[in-house]
Parts: structure tokens; sequence; C-alpha cells
């Protein structure tokens, strides 16, 4: 049996949900299309993205972030949503970053070396 895409990913999980039609019955009448342009911005930023996140992938998070000039983008690649309280690595690579946001934290050693715990029964 093949599956339609509204089976399977964010739609089966979500796409039935009633808070979806809220906008619709919210009169606050349309935005303007500045409203749906990106952000841009010289001011440094840190994104660190888990490479096995539920709700963005890397790769949509740079395009998401693209228009910041100063940005600098770490992947934990053994982690999810929330990677920055997990591991020593992440808390001593985000802390560094905020007292010299111009380093590099893409090479960060401690990165490389992670990887997935899985504890199965």
């Amino acid at each position: 049996m093949r599956r339609v895409a509204s089976e399977i990913g964010f739609d089966a999980a979500y796409g039935r949900s009633p808070y979806l039609k809220v906008c619709d019955s919210w009169p606050v009448g349309e935005a303007t299309a500045e409203v749906g342009q990106l952000v841009r911005s010289d001011v440094p930023v840190l994104a660190i993205i888990g490479a096995l996140g539920l709700y963005v992938r890397p790769d949509q998070a740079r395009d998401g972030l693209g228009e910041f000039s100063n940005l600098s983008i770490v992947v934990a690649p053994a982690d999810g949503h929330n990677v920055v309280a997990k591991t020593d690595c992440m808390l001593n690579s985000r802390n560094a970053w905020v007292d010299n946001p111009a380093m590099d934290l893409a090479g960060a050693d401690c990165f490389a070396g992670t990887r997935v715990a899985w504890d199965l029964p």
C-alpha cells in the first residue's frame, strides 16, 4: 500500500490539528509584504543545530539564517532539539563564543568526537 505525503511526517502529526484554523478566526487582517522578508543583520549570531533535530534540518537552518552576514553555525552530529545544554563541549563552546563572537566554532575538536549513545532495552 502506497502512502501519500499527508499520511507521513509533519502532516500526519499536526496536519489535522484544530489549532491551524485559529488564524482564520483571529480578525487581524493581512500582513504587509515586509513581514515576509528575511531579516538581514551583521550582528554576530551563533546557531547550534542538532543533526538529528525533529523541527529543522541543518540545511534549512542555513537557508533561514542566510541573511546574517556574521553567522556561525555548528552542527552537533549526535543531537536533536535543544543541543546546547547536553554536553560540556556545547556549553564551553557556546560560552567561549559569547566571550569572542569572532571565533570559528565549526572545527571544534569536541564536536567531531560526538556520537549517538543508543540506550536500547
